[in-house]
């Protein structure tokens, strides 16, 4: 009898063996981690799974563990919430990096300008950090200003004190 993770190749699966000889399935804690374990066949899940019953979304690596925390995976960055591992969205402060960014629906860290219900932003091209204060957005020769919330202003506009007038379509500095 076989315990533990078991590659059974004329199925091309892995699957996982408790130490009375059971297959697992479903969502299962081995050695500190979180593993998903198909709920008819047994076969070990990797990357994005959704968790009907926890309606959330995580990710499982190429050995089957859940990922927490910050990932780069295939060329972009998510986040993942550090207890539960669900997929985070929206605006999230990440508090060691000391910057605000913006992840999309598919959990996509953003970058440059993207318009959000309704609202300009600016993040990082490189960082994804959201920028606030005057920014000059070159390949569209213009100044603009991003509020403490990161949102672009329009018309006139008191700032620390000063008087500015920006341009109530484009945002351009007058």
């Amino acid at each position: 009898m076989k315990t533990g993770f078991q590659y059974i190749a004329n199925q091309h699966k892995t699957v996982f063996y408790n130490n009375q000889g059971q297959m697992l399935y479903g969502q299962q804690g081995i050695n500190g981690h979180w593993y998903l374990f198909d709920s008819i066949t047994g076969a070990m899940k990797t990357g994005f799974q959704y968790i009907a019953n926890q309606h959330k979304t995580v990710f499982y690596n190429n050995q089957g563990q859940m990922l927490y925390g910050q990932q780069e995976i295939n060329g972009h960055w998510y986040l993942f919430d550090s207890i539960t591992g669900a997929m985070k969205t929206g605006f999230q402060y990440i508090s060691n990096q000391h910057k605000t960014v913006f992840y999309n629906n598919q959990g996509q860290m953003l970058y440059g300008q993207q318009e959000i219900n309704g609202h300009w932003y600016l993040f990082d091209s490189t960082t994804g950090a959201m920028k606030t204060g005057f920014q000059y957005i070159a390949n569209q020769h213009k100044t603009v200003f991003y509020n403490n919330q990161g949102k672009m202003l329009y018309g006139q506009q008191k700032i620390n004190g000063k008087t500015y007038n920006f341009n109530r379509t484009t945002g351009a500095l007058k």
